[in-house]
């Protein structure tokens, strides 16, 4: 749950800044989002660990637990939250290189959350669920004396029962950390993206490496293609290319490659990495610039001339085949 407070910090925050400064949610922030993560969770560690030995080892009630665990551990959350706050000011305010800005902007947003909003939730949290656990206890009490056999069997039972209400407990988790990682992916897309207007795509023409005229919004009218805008400079594309190459043998592929030298440079790379798919050369960005392309690799699925489908960063190979089988269908 502190978790979540971080990254929707940086949310609220970052977008209000990026009004101001134009920041965008680059590799400098993905890997600030990365250490916000850890830093909220070890706060939150800190806290329920804490309580969880009063209860566990002095036998306290699950409130005073709660309690006692909130108030002896603010001190060291306010402390190094503090400090590090006060450490990252001068990437906020200085002049200089945006990815460093960004990532100072990413970490102030985040660590305010945590600290001025996560932090009073967590007590209250870890007493809310022990107490849904204590409900749950007494329901499973026996209520009448048993044998020695069937004290033995009801044992057995009760450990068969914990053992599935474990692996109950692990699915249910990694179930929410899947729906969480869902809800994030679609917010940085959708972030990334907001500049690109899907219902009104412009005119996307341009010669392929091999001097072959492409039309890119008139294809789409024929059947649905992909898009793979991509750098030879970028190394999540270096992961990407090879599924896009893969893909491009059983639907129509075009991939456009952005500042990354001029024909002769990609034919060469192409033919050393034993690409297949085609190539358009936007060495200057104007085709990625008229369509509000800020980031790669990014993906996007067109169809009828309309932009049906898109996403940014890492994707499967059965990701990319999942959305160009749903718009063909």
């Amino acid at each position: 749950m502190k978790v979540g407070f971080a990254i929707s910090g940086y949310f609220c925050y970052a977008y209000r800044y990026s009004l101001i400064s134009g920041l965008s949610l680059s590799v400098y922030a993905q890997v600030g989002l990365v250490l916000l993560i850890a830093l909220a969770a070890k706060n939150a560690i800190l806290i329920i660990e804490f309580s969880q030995n009063k209860l566990n080892n002095d036998n306290a009630s699950i409130e005073d637990a709660a309690v006692q665990g909130g108030s002896a551990r603010f001190r060291v959350v306010n402390m190094t939250s503090w400090s590090f706050i006060l450490g990252i000011l001068p990437l906020v305010f200085a002049s200089g290189a945006v990815g460093l800005k960004t990532l100072g902007v990413t970490l102030l947003g985040g660590l305010l959350s945590v600290l001025l909003i996560g932090s009073f939730f967590v007590p209250g949290y870890f007493a809310l669920i022990h107490k849904m656990k204590a409900r749950r206890s007494k329901k499973n009490l026996p209520n009448n004396k048993l044998s020695k056999n069937t004290l033995r069997e009801s044992k057995c039972n009760e450990i068969s029962l914990a053992e599935k209400k474990q692996m109950k407990s692990w699915l249910k988790q990694i179930a929410i950390f899947g729906v969480i990682f869902l809800i994030m992916s679609f917010a940085v897309d959708t972030w990334r993206t907001k500049d690109i207007d899907r219902q009104a795509l412009p005119e996307l023409q341009g010669l392929t490496i091999n001097n072959e005229a492409i039309d890119l919004k008139a294809l789409s009218f024929e059947q649905p293609i992909l898009v793979y805008f991509w750098g030879t400079w970028c190394p999540v594309c270096s992961v990407v290319s090879p599924s896009v190459d893969t893909l491009s043998q059983y639907y129509p592929v075009y991939s456009i490659a952005m500042q990354s030298g001029d024909n002769e440079t990609l034919t060469t790379y192409m033919a050393t990495e034993e690409y297949q798919f085609k190539v358009i050369n936007d060495d200057n960005n104007d085709i990625a610039r008229s369509l509000g392309v800020q980031v790669t690799p990014l993906v996007m699925v067109i169809d009828q001339g309309e932009l049906v489908s898109y996403t940014t960063g890492y994707v499967s190979l059965f990701g990319l085949w999942s959305r160009i089988a749903w718009a063909s269908w």
